[in-house]
């Protein structure tokens, strides 16, 4: 009725803080572990785009529920953290440099 047609324009507070607690886990339960290196997590992403470009789906659509950022955008940002971290990781031999 009503208070769905009003809902559906907020955002999904409690999908986001979902997410964000799951992010805290997983941070927490590998800061200290070795993880993939930064090239496979590059690898993923380029193999998500290849799957887009074969169903011609744009990879730098900008969609709403993503705070007007493509998913291009939005994977160069987890990328560039996870660089971060890796290099925190082998700077503190939690994983060798190479």
């Amino acid at each position: 009725g009503e208070e769905e047609e009003e809902n559906a324009d907020t955002p999904d507070v409690a999908g986001h803080e979902r997410q964000a607690e799951v992010a805290n886990i997983l941070q927490v339960s590998s800061r200290d572990k070795a993880t993939v290196a930064v090239s496979t997590v590059q690898g993923y992403k380029s193999a998500l785009k290849y799957l887009y470009r074969r169903r011609n789906v744009m990879f730098t659509a900008i969609g709403l529920k993503t705070g007007g950022r493509s998913l291009d955008d939005i994977l160069d940002g987890y990328i560039n953290s996870y660089t971060k971290e890796v290099t925190r990781k082998k700077g503190d031999g939690v994983m060798q440099a190479h």
